[in-house]
């Protein structure tokens, strides 16, 4: 089958013009510069680019030439395609873990037709969604497909754009950039094309708001969701709403019922093989005991968690610290060059906990005062709900102690601001 009539055709000049983009920014080429390299006009290529035109024989050649591409074309590889890209992207809303792996492992078996084929971006969008999902969140991986289909992110269409910035979200959630996250998925649900991506949308951005102080907020998203999803039969994530719920009333301090929650919780991620989600419920739970000064409980669930994350030894230091247990604290703090770190934006905020309570142990007034306002001020610049409040009281009383009673009006201020905006 000659390729070059199915490129022609009316919704594959759509196609063949992403990928011609996706390319030229990949090889680093402007219109310009790709247009002298194959001889004709920017204005004609990017007529190409946006699907505008037909491509002739001669013009095809060159592109395929210095693009370094062999496109390949097989009706019924397509429909194969499409049929396991269509059940993949199920598997992740129904959270079918098992599903989801064997449809990936399927897919880039034959990585390399895929990866040359016209549906290459609806293939980049399908890698996407795997691995930017609980099961299987990839840094490297999410890096590169993020930065391949941004530069193609004006020419999709509806359906297309809807999952990328999905999938973008999800990958500003994993690197802990909640900002850029949330403008994300706010977009993705301004286009609402899909009653199932629609319902996975306000999901995401209820987690989101829930990694800030806005707990109700975030609430009142998952529970949207999740009435969406009891229409659709996903049982999985109903419960799954249902969980984080809980998780933000725990964090949040409410008890009833928390406990149950939690044991709930567990055997549920556990069944699943939601590691990452078991992970976020032991923090939470963990969080809910240190609000309530039952450090010796919060321990009890940190230490079911494998991780070497600032945020561990932050809230292990900080329980043990509650407990008045020095010995363990100063134990903790000497192996903080053990901490993993990536960069993250909210990994300073547990930097600057970590250096108060230190700072704290060793008696460094001076030092102790710029840590904790350091501190202060990094939780609030992220919103970081359970932070905040440590460092609020700890810097309150230590205004107070020093009667300075101005700064402790502003500082109470702010909190009460704070708290308006979380409940609104």
């Amino acid at each position: 089958m000659d390729v070059l009539k199915i490129v022609n055709e009316h919704v594959n000049k759509r196609r063949f013009g992403m990928i011609v983009r996706l390319l030229r920014y990949r090889s680093r080429h402007t219109l310009r510069s790709l247009a002298e390299q194959v001889n004709f006009s920017h204005a004609h290529l990017r007529k190409i680019e946006l699907g505008e035109t037909p491509i002739t024989r001669r013009i095809f050649d060159y592109l395929m030439s210095n693009l370094n591409l062999e496109l390949v074309y097989d009706e019924a590889r397509e429909k194969d395609f499409y049929e396991r890209s269509e059940k993949l992207h199920q598997d992740i809303i129904f959270l079918d873990k098992d599903g989801a792996d064997a449809t990936l492992k399927s897919l880039e078996d034959s990585h390399d037709y895929h990866a040359n084929a016209l549906w290459l971006v609806d293939y980049y969008l399908t890698l996407f969604c795997y691995y930017s999902t609980l099961f299987a969140p990839d840094a490297q991986k999410l890096s590169f497909l993020n930065n391949e289909l941004g530069a193609i992110e004006n020419l999709m269409d509806d359906k297309q754009r809807q999952r990328y910035l999905i999938y973008r979200g999800n990958y500003f959630y994993h690197m802990g950039d909640l900002k850029r996250s949330k403008e994300a998925f706010e977009m993705a649900d301004d286009i609402n094309p899909s009653d199932h991506f629609a319902a996975l949308t306000k999901y995401l951005l209820g987690l989101t708001y829930a990694n800030t102080f806005q707990r109700q907020r975030s609430n009142r998203l998952l529970k949207e969701a999740m009435t969406m999803f009891e229409r659709q039969g996903n049982d999985m994530r109903v419960v799954a709403s249902h969980l984080f719920m809980a998780m933000n009333n725990m964090v949040m301090g409410h008890e009833k019922g928390v406990d149950q929650a939690y044991e709930d919780g567990v055997d549920f991620t556990r069944q699943y093989g939601l590691s990452i989600l078991e992970k976020r419920l032991h923090y939470a739970y963990a969080i809910f005991n240190m609000k309530k000064k039952k450090f010796a409980r919060a321990v009890e669930i940190l230490d079911r968690i494998s991780d070497k994350e600032p945020r561990h030894f932050f809230y292990r230091a900080y329980s043990y610290l509650g407990m008045g247990d020095k010995k363990q604290v100063e134990a903790i703090l000497h192996q903080k060059d053990k901490m993993s770190t990536s960069n993250k934006p909210k990994e300073l905020i547990y930097d600057y906990g970590l250096r108060f309570i230190e700072c704290h142990m060793e008696n460094d007034e001076k030092a102790y005062s710029e840590t904790l306002r350091s501190f202060y001020r990094e939780a609030l610049h992220n919103e970081a709900y359970f932070e905040i409040d440590i460092a609020y009281l700890n810097y309150r009383d230590y205004l107070v102690s020093k009667r300075r009673y101005k700064d402790v009006y502003d500082l109470t201020k702010t909190m009460i601001d704070l708290t308006k905006k979380a409940y609104n």
